[in-house]
Formats: C-alpha cells, sequence, structure tokens
C-alpha cells in the first residue's frame, strides 16, 4: 500500500471504555439478497450494547452478523476484537 496514508491521533483510555477493532468483512458481510451489513447495522448494535463490555459487545455483532447473513458463507474474512479497559494506572 505505498500510496496509502494514514494519520496518527489518540485520546486517553478511561476505566470501563471498550475499544472494538474488525475487518471490512464485518461490514462487507452479505445476507441471502446480495445487501452488505454495512456501518449503520454496526453502528446499531454498538449503540444497543453501551456499558454492557467487549465480551457481550463481541457476542451481539456475532449473533447480529449471524441473523443478518442467514445461509450465507462470507467472501471475505470476519474478524473482530473487543478491549476492555478496566483501570487506569498513573506511573511516574
Amino acid at each position: 500500500f505505498e500510496e496509502s496514508t494514514f494519520s496518527l491521533s489518540s485520546r486517553p483510555l478511561e476505566p470501563w471504555d471498550v475499544i472494538l477493532i474488525y475487518t471490512d468483512g464485518v461490514i462487507e458481510a452479505p445476507n441471502p439478497s446480495g445487501e452488505e451489513f454495512g456501518d449503520q447495522r454496526l453502528i446499531d448494535v454498538i449503540q444497543a450494547n453501551t456499558g454492557n463490555g467487549g465480551e457481550a459487545l463481541g457476542t451481539a455483532v456475532v449473533e447480529s452478523l449471524h441473523q443478518f447473513m442467514d445461509i450465507v458463507v462470507s467472501p471475505d474474512e470476519i474478524c473482530l476484537v473487543t478491549v476492555d479497559v478496566r483501570e487506569r494506572k498513573v506511573t511516574g
């Protein structure tokens, strides 16, 4: 990806924040009609599971994908990782 450009940003993490990392296979997962799962469905699942922790969020996303896809086998990989921030430690 020689011609790609990326930006860097940061934000402090607070206790009980959850990070969701996923591949494009999540939002591009098709249903039997060929429609993609899409950004908005993923956002809806995230909003419906706010405050439930990373494991519950990951499970909710996978269950939503299974329901949406029904019997379709995705042509792309589907990978997601959740990270729970438990406590903030100050060092120094």
